[in-house]
């Protein structure tokens, strides 16, 4: 199922938004963190850090289904944000 979500068909988001996917997955769920690595890897996501990746699409509901796929809710946090520079 994994592989059905895919960011071709994700809309660009505007005015310089991104979509951000922050997580914190404990070491008992190794394979999930691994998981949705990949995934964020394979639709080209930035990596920032480790557990801190964005994307210019909107690729929320794809992600919000791969969380609940890998009940890993409690730990990732999904936000459509804008960078403020100074």
């Amino acid at each position: 199922v994994l592989a059905k979500k895919d960011a071709r068909s994700a809309k660009l988001l505007l005015d310089g938004n991104v979509c951000l996917v922050v997580f914190d997955i404990p070491e008992h769920a190794r394979q999930a963190r691994t998981a949705i690595r990949r995934y964020l890897k394979r639709q080209e996501f930035f990596m920032y850090q480790l557990s801190v990746w964005s994307s210019k699409k909107d690729m929320s509901r794809e992600i919000f289904e791969l969380i609940r796929e890998l009940g890993i809710e409690e730990w990732v946090h999904v936000y459509i944000a804008k960078e403020v520079k100074g």
